[in-house]
């Protein structure tokens, strides 16, 4: 599998960017953005990276305002929190984990994927994005081949991506090493800058973000 120092290159790589493009305030959305790679960092055992970041976040001002229209700026103020509430907001998840939250879900569609009714499940979408879960149950059951060809009707760029970070996990779960570190690769190569804390977290089996399977 990919080897261990690829996960701090990925943080420390985010971090420079995030560094050399910000001016001497940031805004809200991006604060949170650095703070969990601060606490991923922290997570991983990456100290001294962890240190660095908060260090960071504490020399800048960051806008809080909603309204574009108008500047809220204030002095940050960001502690690290425990490594319990880290472990809290980033969990660790298995596979049975994640099947058992999905099927506590109403949706005709979900609950027909989800016991491999494929044809019902898609036949109760309204919606591309409803095909899109479907898909993504079917990677998380590890029908890889169904979800190929399922993806080929999904038009959406942004879900076409969702769905090939998807199967970069769940080909990792499933021990297809050499075809998950393929794709992992791909998706490091070109840059896909917000899922990198994603894809960190999914190198340690970790849940990738709220709600997954699905974007959203």
């Amino acid at each position: 599998m990919i080897e261990l120092e690829i996960e701090h290159q990925l943080i420390e790589n985010q971090f420079k960017k995030w560094k050399g493009n910000s001016d001497s305030i940031i805004h809200w959305i991006s604060k949170q953005y650095i703070e969990d790679l601060s606490e991923v960092a922290f997570l991983l055992n990456y100290h001294k990276l962890s240190k660095e970041i908060c260090e960071y976040l504490n020399s800048i001002k960051v806008d809080n305002s909603i309204d574009s229209d108008r500047e809220e700026v204030e002095l940050n103020n960001y502690s690290l929190p425990e490594k319990e509430k880290i472990e809290e907001k980033f969990p660790k998840e298995t596979s049975q984990e994640t099947k058992k939250i999905i099927s506590s879900y109403p949706e005709r569609h979900i609950q027909f994927a989800i016991n491999k009714e494929y044809e019902k499940a898609i036949r109760n979408c309204n919606s591309e994005k409803k095909i899109e879960e479907v898909a993504a149950i079917q990677l998380l059951l590890g029908e890889f081949e169904k979800a190929n060809e399922l993806e080929k009707t999904i038009k959406d760029d942004i879900g076409k991506k969702y769905l090939k970070l998807i199967k970069a996990f769940e080909l990792n779960r499933y021990e297809f090493h050499i075809k998950s570190e393929m794709l992992f690769r791909e998706l490091i190569e070109k840059d896909e800058s917000y899922f990198h804390i994603e894809l960190i977290l999914a190198l340690k089996s970790r849940r990738p973000w709220i709600g997954y399977p699905f974007r959203e």
